[in-house]
């Protein structure tokens, strides 16, 4: 199906004129004007997909309208383009057509996940129990430094310190012989950056406030990527076997984590805290995430690649593609993290209350929301990364052929 560019411009005056009557008539329920708008975004989105096979682009550029600020770009740059001529139209189809796009990775997807998902519900099950457990150990750290006391509370401070100038060390003498190292060799190294968190946070303890609880909620999340290296591991090892045409079993996922996971941990978690830090200034992080999207199919697949250049390599000219994949999981994974805290934590709050909360106070959740929520966020990510290794064995067959 196609849409010619007037039918479109007119849907889409409708469609926005209705998200702004929204937020007019429901001005004093800002939640649910807001849900309105999002519900009517997502429309815009599937009026977008024709308009884009219309002027011979793919249909997956329209997730970009989910985008704050890239819907505006798309609308602009693509959505108002006139429609072109028969030639223009295929030489534009055909610069993606023989390609997986986003679309096709996402769809393919499916069979292998509902395949493994069973199998890897284990390790999903630990893993979030896992992270949930650790963040709720870093944000007891600030009260139990206070019923410490002035003089303890130093000495903690002054041995997490310690620590943190050991792992220093350490983490250049890696760099100085990165060439050499072995992956597994870079384990250690993964704790330097919470360590010095963990240490800003007990020193600044006295301070108080918010300060404190924005480094120890950082220090958490630098570990949680080596945590869920193991999650990564587990489908992208299972995912590549059934992609050959082997059986994916629960012993094979023993095998690939005895053989695999101190590997795949220091390089997830090393890249998982590049883009955290990235993140901070959002630009560099999506650069990054993008850029090392696929250093966990390397590691498992072509462990004799370098696993940070050779998943560059293979990310370049995909950059629009890999962003449409990963944003369509983070907003399922979003939508599913905040509905399972609302019906566990809601507690007569409002929606954007509960959203508020979160964002301004993370110690707020329980640990059980916190550890469900992780369970269906595992199992999103698990069905992207099955995704991205479509995308990373179209890459790899269009790089070899």
């Amino acid at each position: 199906m196609r849409l010619g560019r007037g039918p479109f411009l007119l849907a889409w005056l409708v469609a926005t004129g209705a998200q702004v009557g929204a937020v007019v008539a429901l001005s004093d329920d800002l939640g649910l004007a807001g849900l309105v708008v999002l519900v009517v975004q997502v429309l815009k989105v599937a009026l977008a997909i024709p308009r884009l096979r219309d002027v011979g682009l793919p249909s997956e550029d329209a997730l970009i309208g989910l985008v704050p600020l890239g819907n505006i770009g798309l609308f602009m740059q693509y959505l108002v383009l006139p429609t072109p001529s028969a030639d223009v139209w295929e030489k534009r189809h055909q610069k993606w057509a023989s390609r997986v796009t986003a679309f096709d990775a996402l769809k393919a997807a499916v069979g292998p996940f509902l395949a493994i998902a069973p199998i890897a519900a284990p390790v999903v099950v630990l893993v979030a129990l896992a992270d949930a457990g650790m963040r709720q150990l870093f944000l007891a750290v600030p009260g139990e430094v206070t019923a410490l006391g002035k003089e303890q509370s130093g000495q903690v401070a002054s041995g997490l310190l310690v620590l943190a100038v050991v792992l220093g060390i350490y983490t250049l003498l890696q760099i100085n012989k990165r060439h050499s190292a072995s992956r597994a060799s870079w384990l250690p190294s993964l704790l330097l950056l919470p360590v010095l968190f963990t240490w800003a946070a007990v020193a600044f303890e006295s301070a108080g406030g918010q300060i404190v609880l924005v480094l120890i909620t950082q220090a958490a999340a630098l570990l949680s990527p080596a945590l869920w290296g193991v999650h990564a591991l587990v489908w992208v090892a299972l995912g590549h076997r059934r992609r050959s045409g082997a059986s994916a079993s629960f012993g094979d996922m023993v095998a690939a984590l005895r053989q695999s996971w101190a590997s795949v941990v220091a390089v997830h978690g090393g890249v998982g805290q590049i883009v955290g830090l990235g993140m901070q200034v959002i630009i560099p992080g999506v650069y990054y995430l993008m850029q090392y999207v696929f250093t966990d199919m390397v590691v498992v697949i072509d462990p004799n690649k370098p696993a940070l250049a050779q998943s560059g390599k293979l990310a370049a000219g995909l950059r629009r593609r890999i962003f449409v994949t990963l944003y369509a999981g983070l907003v399922v994974a979003t939508v599913a993290d905040f509905g399972v805290s609302y019906l566990i934590d809601g507690d007569g709050q409002s929606m954007m209350e509960l959203v508020m909360t979160g964002l301004f106070d993370p110690s707020a959740g329980s640990w059980q929301a916190d550890a469900a929520a992780g369970v269906l966020v595992l199992l999103v990510w698990g069905y992207i990364k099955l995704a991205m290794l479509e995308i990373y064995a179209d890459r790899v067959k269009q790089l070899e052929g």
